[in-house]
C-alpha cells in the first residue's frame, strides 16, 4: 500500500487546502468545522498549521489526496487556539440556524459534557493526544486506507514519546467498531451532546 503521509506546518498551499476543505465538507459533514463558511474553514486551517499544539496531516495515493486528520496535544487546544475566531464561528452557526451545535459548544466550554466520564478517564482524555477529525474519501473506504493512515499517525506520535495515550470521539457505531476491532482502541466513556451520546475511545501508545 503506497500511501504518502504529509504533515503541514506554518504554511499550506491553496490547492491542498482546497482538497482538505472538500474532505471536511463531504466526509465530516456533521462536524462543527463543516458547518462554517468556506472563508472561515480556510482561516481555521491557516491557524491550525501555524499552531505548535495542533497537527494537520493528509494522506495521498497516486498523487491524489484521499484523506486528512487533525490532532491536538490536548482537547483544550481545539478551543484556545481558535479564540480569535470565536465570534466568526458563532455568527456562522447562528446564520445557519445551528442552534443545537451552539448548545453543544457551551456544554463543552462548561465541561458539562463530561459528566458521564469518571475522574480517571476525564484525566486520560484531557491530558493526552486527541484525534479530533479524520476522514477518507468515500470512494476509497473499506479498502484498508483508513487503518493504514491512522496506524502511521500512531507510529509517528509513539516515536515522539510525548503522550501515553491517543483519544478520539465518535457518534457512529460503524466508526466505533472500526477503532475497536481494527486499531485496538477501547471505550472509556461517553460525552453528552444534544443529539445523543458521543463515545470516547482511547489507545495506549507504544514507546
Amino acid at each position: 500500500m503506497n500511501l504518502k503521509i504529509e504533515e503541514y506546518k506554518n504554511i499550506i498551499d491553496d490547492e491542498i487546502k482546497s482538497k482538505v476543505i472538500g474532505l471536511i465538507k463531504n466526509e465530516n459533514s456533521d462536524s462543527i468545522l463543516a458547518k462554517l463558511s468556506l472563508n472561515n474553514i480556510s482561516n481555521y486551517i491557516d491557524i491550525l498549521v501555524k499552531s505548535n499544539k495542533l497537527y494537520l496531516f493528509t494522506c495521498e495515493l497516486d498523487n491524489n489526496t484521499i484523506g486528512y486528520a487533525v490532532l491536538a496535544d490536548k482537547p483544550e487546544y481545539l478551543i484556545s487556539e481558535f479564540k480569535h475566531m470565536k465570534f466568526k464561528i458563532f455568527f456562522d452557526l447562528i446564520l445557519n440556524f445551528n442552534i443545537f451545535t451552539i448548545i453543544d459548544i457551551f456544554l463543552s466550554l462548561l465541561k458539562i459534557d463530561l459528566i458521564k466520564l469518571n475522574n480517571k478517564n476525564r484525566e486520560i482524555l484531557n491530558k493526552n493526544l486527541n484525534l479530533n477529525l479524520i476522514a477518507i474519501k468515500n470512494s476509497y473506504r473499506s479498502k484498508g486506507y483508513g487503518k493504514a493512515f491512522l496506524n502511521e499517525l500512531i507510529k509517528l506520535f509513539s516515536a515522539k514519546d510525548l503522550f501515553e495515550t491517543i483519544c478520539c470521539e465518535t457518534y457512529s457505531n460503524q466508526a466505533e467498531s472500526f477503532y475497536i476491532k481494527k486499531l485496538n482502541f477501547h471505550k472509556i466513556g461517553k460525552k453528552v451532546r444534544t443529539k445523543g451520546s458521543l463515545t470516547v475511545l482511547a489507545k495506549k501508545l507504544k514507546h
